[in-house]
């Protein structure tokens, strides 16, 4: 009765070749065949047995929804958010969630709302022959409300959705980059 579980994964398959030549594989795109993992939290006199949240969360959230479910202070700079009070019907502030895929061939970098997502390219200076052979887009705007297997990029339709999703990407890269560069002190 004490216990809480947690079940979740840290990214899904990709089942799907989009591209000609790509091969179907593991972990490499920002698509949501891989985003969308499951997450299924288990905690008596907590949360309600069966209840199924709708709300977008991330996987950086999980920490601190514990951390709140446990009456705990969250550490400093930690970058999720919790949310422990969907469980108690209350509805979360709408925030725009951020991928990467890091890995493999060129970066990948998405950033969703509750209705659109944006995806970009980050090419490296070491691509592969697969990566040149079968090109990949290098922005991507999808529609999920109308596309929710994202199959038909609308980066020409995208307007003010697609600009503000452009533009907040863009400057959590560039805080990345900015924090990557700075000396562990200043941290």
């Amino acid at each position: 009765e004490r216990t809480i579980i947690v079940l979740l994964s840290d990214h899904g398959e990709e089942l799907v070749a989009r591209y000609p030549g790509k091969r179907i594989g593991h972990g490499h795109t920002v698509y949501d065949e891989l985003l969308h993992v499951p997450l299924i939290i288990v905690a008596p006199g907590r949360v309600a047995a069966g209840a199924r949240i709708g709300e977008m969360v991330q996987i950086i959230d999980v920490m601190p929804t514990l951390l709140e479910m446990l009456n705990l202070p969250a550490p400093p700079g930690i970058q999720g958010v919790s949310f422990a009070k969907v469980f108690r019907g209350e509805p979360l502030t709408e925030r725009h969630a951020f991928a990467e895929a890091t890995n493999n061939g060129p970066e990948r970098k998405t950033l969703r709302d509750g209705r659109y997502k944006y995806i970009r390219l980050f090419p490296r200076s070491d691509k592969t022959a697969r990566e040149i052979a079968a090109p990949i887009p290098e922005e991507e705007f999808f529609d999920l409300a109308s596309d929710p297997e994202e199959r038909a990029s609308i980066l020409d339709k995208g307007g003010s959705a697609l600009g503000e999703l452009r533009r907040q990407l863009e400057a959590i890269v560039a805080l990345n980059l900015t924090l990557r560069s700075a000396a562990p002190e200043q941290l």
